[in-house]
């Protein structure tokens, strides 16, 4: 990776720290101005009820309406230092906003024209949601009758978008001249057991064998190039039983849990979370894999990849007939590496460089560079 690459990956993680720090300001800082503006309002009906006289300032200061007067300036003086916290951790996080964007902008010659006009439509859009973002600072916290609440939904959902569109657009440069299609050399690799899994690990099958009898499976390896062709993420152990979670077309045509089960001939790579997983984040795992039991797998999804990476081979600097981000198949189905997407961006860490994730395949999730390869499993003993 070269050095422009490697500036591009380290801010957007310092971004994404940023993002967090900044929302947190806004939190705290937000909740204390909006009981300082109730107590400001109190001061200001209190002082209401009382007559204001022409020789207020001069003979009566220490009067009841002097010292509400007073009150209601400490009130405003620490309003205005609680405003100026978030807009200085605002305006940081749009200046490391802008290192960012011109640093990938320096990028046009490393990635196709496809490619560059994503991720200019994308600036696009994340320039208009700092605007928002802006505005509610602006509008939503100079107002005596501001709705925190409202406003505090909005700064997440906006940020958590900023965040995604830029992970997105990472992952394209990043991938962009160094996309891999497999594993060169397994020697180089640490060969594990299921006792070494753990809940979240993604299980790539590579020359997966029952895959290879497959004319569907044997079609869209044909288009992808690639002999990674499924997906699977580890569950957990229950009663000494290795259990994962898949959505196959295979036998059951839809996502289940089920135990653990290694083909002879394949190698099963195992891929963790750079970011360790806390013990929530593995509840959380659990609990959306058993959310998502028995969701309809899509065999069409699994076309639109194919066909989506054979035009975009075709068509190197323009696209005629659809989005390089989008599947052009809709519908409720998934698939393997989709499911797998979804449950990660939950968690906040988004492992591929496609908005829609109908479009992620076993191969983008290998290529992430959120996940790291930790070893690989081949134990003929466990079989089908």
């Amino acid at each position: 990776m070269n050095q422009k690459k490697s500036k591009i990956k380290n801010l957007f993680k310092k971004f994404e720290k940023n993002s967090e720090k900044f929302l947190i300001t806004f939190e705290k800082k937000g909740k204390e101005i909006t009981s300082l503006f109730s107590k400001k309002i109190k001061a200001s009906n209190e002082e209401s009820k009382h007559i204001a006289r022409a020789y207020y300032f001069i003979i009566e200061r220490q009067t009841k309406d002097y010292h509400l007067y007073k009150k209601k300036l400490d009130f405003e003086k620490k309003i205005n230092e609680k405003k100026y916290e978030i807009e200085k951790a605002y305006f940081e996080l749009h200046e490391l906003y802008t290192i960012l964007k011109d640093t990938m902008q320096d990028c046009s010659d490393e990635i196709s024209k496809i490619e560059f006009n994503t991720l200019r439509l994308s600036l696009l859009e994340i320039n208009k949601d700092f605007e928002k973002i802006n505005n509610i600072i602006i509008t939503e916290l100079n107002s005596e009758v501001n709705n925190y609440i409202i406003a505090d939904n909005s700064v997440k959902e906006l940020l958590s978008s900023i965040v995604s569109m830029l992970s997105i657009q990472t992952h394209i440069i990043l991938s962009g001249g160094t996309f891999k299609y497999g594993v060169s050399d397994y020697s180089k690799l640490k060969k594990l057991e299921p006792k070494n899994l753990q809940t979240g690990d993604v299980i790539l099958y590579d020359e997966y064998e029952a895959y290879k009898k497959g004319l569907i499976t044997k079609q869209i390896k044909y288009f992808i190039k690639s002999t990674i062709m499924h997906a699977a993420m580890y569950y957990g152990t229950e009663d000494g039983r290795y259990l994962t979670y898949e959505a196959s077309g295979r036998n059951r045509k839809v996502s289940y849990i089920g135990d653990l089960t290694l083909d002879i001939g394949t190698r099963h790579l195992i891929l963790r979370s750079k970011k360790k997983l806390s013990a929530d984040d593995k509840k959380m795992v659990k609990k959306l894999l058993e959310e998502n039991i028995n969701r309809k797998f899509s065999v069409a999804k699994m076309y639109g990849i194919a066909l989506n990476y054979t035009l975009t081979r075709l068509y190197k600097t323009w696209f005629p007939f659809l989005t390089t981000g989008k599947n052009i198949y809709f519908g409720k189905g998934i698939f393997c590496s989709q499911a797998i997407a979804e449950i990660y961006q939950s968690l906040g860490i988004n492992i591929s460089n496609n908005e829609d994730y109908g479009m992620v395949s076993p191969i983008d999730i290998f290529n992430s560079f959120e996940l790291e390869i930790v070893g690989y499993i081949e134990d003929p003993s466990i079989k089908k």
